[in-house]
Parts: C-alpha cells; sequence; structure tokens
C-alpha cells in the first residue's frame, strides 16, 4: 500500500546508513528506501515511549511530503505504535527512522538480530489497550456523573 508521509528531508541520507550497515552488498537500486524504512518498522524493538525524545528532538528538522509503500502488517504496526504514544503516524515513522539510526548496533553479532517478535507486539498492543481502557473509563464515569 502506498501512504504519503512527512519524510525527514535528509531521508535519503538515512536509508543509506540503514542501507550500508544492513545490505552492505547491495545498491539504492537493488535496496530502496521504501524496503529500508519498512525493515527499520519491523526491527524497532524499543518501546513506544522510547520515541518521545526522538519526536521532540526531530520537530525541528525540515520535512517534505513523499509518497512511500508500506507492507500493510508493518503499516498496522506503526499505527499500533502511534496510538501507543497518542502521536500522528508521519512523527511516529520520522522517530522510529531517527531511533534506529541512533541505536544502530556496535557488533556485527547485533546487527543479525532478529525482526521483533511476538512478545513485542503484545507488549505494544497492551499498551494501546490499557490506554484505551482508561480512555472508556473516564468516558464511563463522566457519563455516570451527568446521569445523577
Amino acid at each position: 500500500m502506498q501512504i504519503n508521509v512527512l519524510v525527514d528531508k535528509k531521508s535519503d541520507e538515512q536509508a543509506k546508513v540503514l542501507r550500508e550497515r544492513w545490505y552492505p552488498t547491495t545498491n539504492a537500486y537493488q535496496t530502496r528506501d521504501a524496503f529500508i524504512f519498512n525493515d527499520a518498522i519491523d526491527r524497532f524493538k524499543g518501546s513506544p515511549e522510547d520515541l518521545i525524545d526522538y519526536i521532540e528532538s526531530g520537530e525541528e528538522n525540515e520535512t517534505i511530503q513523499r509518497k512511500v509503500t508500506i507492507k500493510s502488517e508493518s503499516n498496522d504496526r506503526l499505527k499500533t505504535i502511534a496510538a501507543a504514544i497518542n502521536k500522528p503516524v508521519t512523527t511516529t515513522y520520522r522517530a522510529i527512522i531517527a531511533y534506529t539510526i541512533a541505536n544502530l548496533p556496535t557488533t556485527e553479532k547485533e546487527e543479525t538480530a532478529e525482526p521483533v517478535g511476538v512478545s513485542q507486539l503484545l507488549v505494544e498492543k497492551i499498551s494501546l489497550l490499557e490506554k484505551q481502557m482508561e480512555a472508556c473509563n473516564q468516558t464511563l464515569k463522566e457519563i455516570k456523573e451527568l446521569t445523577k
């Protein structure tokens, strides 16, 4: 699927950094930026709250609108992470890329780490559900107060 996102103006450089680290024997024609950024979403192992610093520090960066291709599973995961921290999808997208670059492993062994597992996805879903439950409980409380 294709989505319109505001990407960092230096997204080409960001993709190059990740491509050189993860796929050193390929070039931009073989491993497209969209593939690299989908991979960054899939490999994200932090908690959604880890992105807050990258969102705040990246707010002053210049952005450009770009249409990117994103896998439906990656898009679902991106939406879940964005909802968990109550931030827009495009802001979360940029933050994940910045987080990934800032946290690139320093050794070869770490680089070959598996993409995020089921347990991490469950943690993200639980976090999102907890926030939604809090909002529902607050709304229910307000409705009950109105009916008194």
